[in-house]
Order: structure tokens, then sequence, then C-alpha cells
């Protein structure tokens, strides 16, 4: 076993159940600790949010172009591999869709997925929200709104795909066989774009898209909608099902009945309390200090997101999830990144959320953990989220 899987109390794949009280730890005795992988081999693994900051808010110092080493292998360059001018012309071509005004327009679509799967529901006394409902609704969304397509039953197929691509460290050979079912996916509808004459999805906006007055390759829209899929699927259903499951567990679930302004707290307290991205990569260009360590240029460097949102130097009481804490902690969480690498995609994320756990919590408003059923909660590195949620419908 190596020394991160040591540490840890498991491989990197594994369900782990509390790796706080490990980052909490490494705050205080090695900020900054060299882990040597069997894969990318050595890489600085940061904890204090200070220094966590300092590598997401200063690109030109830490680069992200290491990210395309690391899954720029089975999907090709995308953009959280890609440093300024590169990021920031790519990025200028999804901005206009994930704005403010654009996702708004989306929310009665939106609704109506989450009625339409909520609806399933009906007559069951008892549900695991994960496989029948959080696990799907996401990529329902995304295929239907951003794609154009229809899904269907397979659904949680295509999102089992999804995740097994996130096992590219760990189970390369699965992760490239997914990679290649998503492509197979993905062909036509790229083709069915190119045919299109104007239309109000981003894949044929990306189709029409130029930089420079060139047109993107197939190969690059591909790449660009695998990342988006594991960025906007398999990152909302996560959020999702943990803050569900904070929510039952914690008895809070009237809380949020009919209180959009509690509801939106559940949103910036579980992306603070249990991040669904717990670290990112990057790589210094020069030599720095972090963490009271110099690193060599060239040196890989994992910002710990997770550890970041919990360190109590910043935030008050960080163990412990609390929908009335001060607004001014969540303005400081790191969960969505920082600068031009900011998550385009907050604002379809904060919509799918509240949408979802607003019609839920109309349809169940006595919802309840089933206790009959064992309950793991929320898990895992560097992605976490529940795997299973079993619930009492409460009809």
């Amino acid at each position: 076993m190596d020394k991160f899987s040591r540490t840890f109390g498991g491989h990197i794949g594994d369900p782990i159940k509390d790796p706080y009280s490990v980052y909490a730890a490494l705050r205080r005795a090695t900020p900054c600790q060299l882990f040597r992988d069997t894969v990318f081999g050595d890489m600085y693994f940061v904890t204090p949010y200070d220094a966590v900051r300092q590598i997401i808010g200063n690109p030109e110092v830490f680069s992200s172009r290491v990210n395309d080493r690391l899954i720029g292998g089975i999907i090709g360059s995308t953009i959280v591999g890609m440093d300024e001018p590169d990021h920031n012309q790519m990025r200028k071509l999804i901005m206009p869709f994930f704005t403010p005004r654009p996702v708004g327009a989306l929310e009665d679509r939106v609704r109506e997925v989450a009625f339409e799967m909520i609806g399933r529901l009906a007559g069951r006394a008892r549900a695991d929200l994960v496989a029948d409902f959080t696990f799907t609704y996401p990529l329902v969304v995304f295929d239907r709104l951003i794609l154009g397509v229809e899904v269907g039953d397979g659904a949680a197929q295509f999102h089992h795909w999804v995740r097994a691509f996130l096992k590219i460290t760990t189970e390369p050979e699965e992760a490239i066989a997914a990679v290649a079912l998503i492509r197979e996916y993905l062909a036509p509808v790229i083709a069915k774009a190119r045919r299109a004459a104007g239309g109000d999805t981003l894949v044929i906006r990306l189709a029409e898209a130029k930089i420079d007055g060139k047109s993107l390759t197939d190969e690059e829209i591909m790449s660009f909608l695998i990342l988006l899929l594991q960025a906007g699927a398999e990152t909302t259903s996560s959020l999702l099902g943990s803050a569900i499951w904070h929510l039952l567990d914690g008895y809070l679930w009237q809380c949020i009945q009919d209180n959009p302004v509690a509801l939106d707290r559940a949103f910036r307290e579980t992306l603070r309390y249990d991040s669904p991205v717990q670290f990112v990569a990057r790589e210094t260009t020069c030599e720095v200090m972090v963490g009271g360590v110099t690193l060599p240029r060239g040196s890989l460097v994992v910002a710990a997101l997770g550890s970041a949102n919990r360190d109590p130097s910043v935030f008050s009481d960080p163990d412990s999830f609390y929908l009335l804490r001060d607004l001014k902690y969540w303005n400081d969480t790191l969960a969505f990144g920082l600068g031009p690498h900011y998550c385009a995609g907050f604002h379809l994320a904060r919509l799918e959320f509240m949408v979802a756990l607003e019609v839920l919590g109309e349809r169940f408003p006595n919802l309840n953990l089933d206790e009959d059923m064992p309950q793991e909660g929320v898990v895992g590195l560097p992605f976490r989220a529940p795997r299973s949620l079993p619930v009492l419908l409460g009809i």
C-alpha cells in the first residue's frame, strides 16, 4: 500500500468515509505533503485554505496544462487543461450559454424533467433516491437541454460510462472502454448539429463556433462534451445526493419546505461541507513556496478543495452542517474554483439543485431516511457522494 493510501485509510478510488480528519492532521503537521504516486510520480498534496487559494488563484504560476496529461490521453485536450490565452478563447464559446439569463430561461424545462422523474416514484413507500433520481436527473437535463437529444431509459447506463471514465487513474482499461462508448453515442449528435441550421443547444453553438476564423473540429467538440458530462452530470448528481443525505440525517428536511432562501443555503453549505470535487491538479511553472515548502518548477501540485472548505482558520465550526451560517463564509468557499477557471456551470448547477429539492419537497414533504436499510452516507475521494440513499417517501 502506498503512502497516500496508508494516510487516508484506503486507495484513492475506495469509498473513504472521512477524509476530513486526515485533512485536519495534514493542515497542522504537513500542509504541503509529498506523496510518491505509482502513476504520476511525486505530487505535493496541499491542504490549508490560504495555500489552496494561492494555487487555484494564480494560473501564471500554477498551470492547468497538467490536466491534459491526466485525462487528455483518452478524451483529448479540454478547457480544464488550458492556460491563457487558449483557455479564455474556449471559455468565451460556452459562457453565453451558462450566464444567469439563459440559464434562468431553462427553468421550466428543468422543472419538467424533475416532475417527470420524481413522478415515477408515485405510489411507492420506499425508494433509493440515488438510483431512482439523483444519479440520472442531471444527465437527462444535460441530454435534453445541452445536447438536444433524448437519452430515455439509457440514462443510468450512460451515467455509468461517465463515472467509469473518472477511474482513469485506478482502472484505465475500464475508463478507456467507457470513453469509447461515450464517443460512439456522441458522434451522431455532433454530426446532426453540423447539419442544423441554427438552434438553441450548446452542441449546435459549438458546431457553429469559430476561433480566429476556424471552426472547431469534431474531436474538439467531442472532448468539450465529454468534459461537460463529467462536470455537469456527475458533479451535480453528487451534490444533490449529498445535500439530501445531510438534510435528512440532520432532521432539516422540513426547514427547506416552501423556503427558497433555505434551499439556497442548503446548496451553498453542501458545497462547502462536502465538496463534490475534493481536489484539483496544477503544475508549477517556476520555483515557488507553498505551505512552507519550496516546490521546483514542473512539480505536480494537488490542491485539496475539500480541506480548504473545512479550514477552521476561515470557517467557524467547519465540521458542522449549518444552514444559518453567515453568508460571508459561503462567499469564501472554493468548491467551484477561483479566477479564470471558476466553474462555468455554477448557475445551471444551482438551478438544477433548487428545482430538484423544491419538487421533491412538494411531492414528499415527509421524506425520511429508511433506517431499516444500510445507510452508508457520503463517501469517496476525490469525488464525494452517496452511493445509495434509501428513504421512506412518507406518503
